[in-house]
C-alpha cells in the first residue's frame, strides 16, 4: 500500500494545512522529541497490528 491508495476530497483541496503545526515556541525553549516521528509512527502502527483484539472490539461497538 502506498500514497495510490489516497482519496483527494474535493472540498478538502487546501484545508489541511490548518492542522499543521508550529513548534518553534516549544523548541525555543529548548523542547526536543524523545523520539523521531518516523520511529513513532512505526511504533503506533506496530501497536494497532499487534493488539487487533483490542480495536476490533472497540470497533463493533461503535455501530
Amino acid at each position: 500500500m502506498g500514497w495510490e491508495m489516497v482519496a483527494q476530497v474535493p472540498d478538502r483541496l487546501g484545508h489541511d494545512q490548518r492542522y499543521s503545526l508550529d513548534s518553534s515556541k516549544i523548541e525555543a525553549i529548548g523542547y526536543k522529541p524523545r523520539i523521531d516521528f518516523d520511529a513513532g509512527l512505526d511504533q503506533v502502527v506496530r501497536w494497532y497490528r499487534d493488539h487487533q483484539d483490542w480495536w476490533r472490539r472497540l470497533k463493533k461497538t461503535d455501530r
